[in-house]
């Protein structure tokens, strides 16, 4: 016996059909009419593990050496960065600063990018970029070319964290968000009690924040101290810390699915619960229209403001010295 059923197929309004095709062609979102299909909660719970297991920590993985390439910095200047590119006064703190300068700048664009280009190519490609340009820093030699390379780093680590939003639309239910998306600001909350619970959640991804100060911590450590290798211990750092970046990116590429229904670790019964499941919350990464009414709503939501001064809060602090 089959795992789930079918339960109604389209609406069987022609008239209906027709006019949502109209609203498309004049910039309105179209809705599809798709099949729903009652799951079998053991079906369901077998394809979540699968998706949890081989997707969950490579994005926690890419979102970690984010955070330690950003700190990498702090510990470069601790084995002579500082001296060895001539730093002077306020140097160091405006090559810290540039870094969200570029992410800043970027993030608008990349918002717009992840919505007119393949999600998964643009994202790989933004990781081994920012792999290229950490491994880049190595070879700087004053601080221009910090600064430069910085900014540039900072432009490329942009557009992680809202395609992740979008991904983990993509594979998740809503309910399962929280638990999962680490410092993806996912926004939609039913009522201050599941509020509540998505401050708690987002642990989740604040420990791997942690982890990457003390694993990649001491991995930068090690390398900062260095001191009989052809070149300073602190350039070695940034070379390993990028290369294992690109190595990353490579898995991305290579591991991560289109979408569940193309998932290589699942069958194609457990495809389609996979797709189902968050299909009937009407979850897609194909919409491409801005709708400012949906925009309006958000911004008068006083839950959207408790996490953009939750988030605000967190970045205020710095572990860069």
């Amino acid at each position: 016996m089959n795992d789930f059923k079918a339960l109604s197929v389209g609406n069987g309004d022609a008239e209906k059909d027709m006019e949502i095709e109209k609203q498309g062609a004049h910039g309105f979102v179209e809705e599809p009419v798709v099949t729903v299909i009652e799951i079998d909660p053991a079906m369901e719970r077998r394809v979540k593990r699968k998706i949890d297991m081989i997707i969950l920590p490579i994005f926690g993985f890419i979102f970690m050496f984010q955070y330690l390439d950003k700190i990498a910095l702090s510990y470069a200047v601790i084995f002579g960065m500082k001296t060895d590119l001539n730093l002077q006064g306020q140097d160091y703190s405006w090559c810290n600063s540039i870094f969200y300068f570029g992410q800043f700048f970027f993030e608008y664009f990349a918002v717009y990018l992840l919505h007119r280009f393949p999600i998964k190519k643009f994202v790989g490609v933004t990781i081994l970029a920012w792999g290229i340009v950490m491994m880049c820093l190595a070879a700087t030699k004053n601080f221009t070319g910090l600064m430069i390379g910085r900014f540039f780093l900072g432009a490329c680590e942009g557009a992680v964290s809202p395609a992740f939003v979008i991904m983990t639309s993509i594979f998740w239910r809503k309910a399962e968000h929280p638990l999962r998306y680490v410092e993806k600001n996912y926004l939609p909350a039913k009522d201050l009690r599941s509020t509540f619970a998505l401050f708690v959640s987002l642990a989740c991804f604040v420990s791997m924040n942690a982890f990457a100060q003390i694993a990649g911590g001491l991995l930068l450590y090690g390398c900062g101290s260095i001191t009989n290798a052809a070149i300073d211990g602190w350039r070695i750092s940034f070379l390993l810390a990028g290369g294992i970046t690109i190595l990353l990116g490579g898995v991305f590429v290579l591991i991560i699915p289109v979408s569940p229904g193309t998932a290589w670790f699942l069958n194609a019964e457990e495809r389609v619960v996979a797709e189902q499941r968050v299909a009937q919350e009407h979850a897609s990464a194909q919409h491409a229209t801005f709708q400012w009414d949906q925009a309006i709503a958000t911004l008068k939501d006083v839950k959207f403001w408790l996490i953009f001064l939750w988030a605000l809060m967190i970045t205020i602090t710095s572990v860069v010295v």
